[in-house]
């Protein structure tokens, strides 16, 4: 084979290889997915709870982690492009409900939720929290009772959707807590009122 022939061959297989390179599709990375672990209540509510629903705006209905940058775009919110909770904040708040307060299966009271929200919220470029905010109502068989709103946040360790991820974890059992010490409370002044 001729040194001519043998280069135009060579030639012709480089570009080859180059055009598949460039026109092969690229395999990007999968999303991080995230979500909440609300571990098992050992010990029933003081109030015995026969049902939790929840209610929650369209964008905590989607599986996107969203963030605001309070220090700089307070109207904004934003959200991760490679991270995503397993289900949507609405989806993962419920099922936290639903372990944290064990229902009792037959009669007693029921909770109405509103989340309002569920976010990583960055005071500067290196600090941020995780924030819940809600609204529940404590409906007792004979109709409404108590409403309380509660706003819980947590430092997050990493400016990252890692870092919001853990802070919201850490909300969540703040949150439940909270829950559980409210219906202590209510339990004093709605004693039989929830009876399961």
């Amino acid at each position: 084979m001729s040194k001519t022939r043998r280069f135009m061959l060579l030639s012709s297989l480089a570009l080859l290889a180059l055009a598949g390179c460039s026109i092969s599709p690229t395999k990007e990375a999968s999303p991080q997915r995230f979500e909440l672990n609300v571990p098992a209540a050992a010990s029933p509510a003081a109030l015995p709870i026969a049902d939790i629903s929840l209610r929650a705006p369209s964008w905590l209905e989607t599986s996107q982690m969203g963030y605001r940058l309070r220090y700089a775009k307070a109207s904004r919110r934003e959200v991760y492009a490679r991270s995503r909770w397993v289900a949507s904040p609405a989806e993962l708040v419920m099922v936290g409900l639903k372990r944290g307060l064990p229902q009792s299966g037959q009669g007693g009271c029921r909770l109405r939720v509103e989340l309002d929200e569920f976010v990583q919220d960055f005071s500067s470029a290196n600090e941020s929290v995780g924030r819940i905010e809600a609204r529940v109502r404590l409906m007792v068989p004979k109709g409404e009772g108590p409403v309380r709103r509660f706003e819980v946040v947590a430092s997050a360790g990493f400016a990252d959707a890692e870092g919001g991820a853990e802070a919201l974890n850490e909300a969540m059992q703040k949150w439940l807590g909270e829950l559980r010490t409210w219906l202590g409370q209510e339990a004093k002044t709605l004693a039989g009122a929830c009876k399961a």
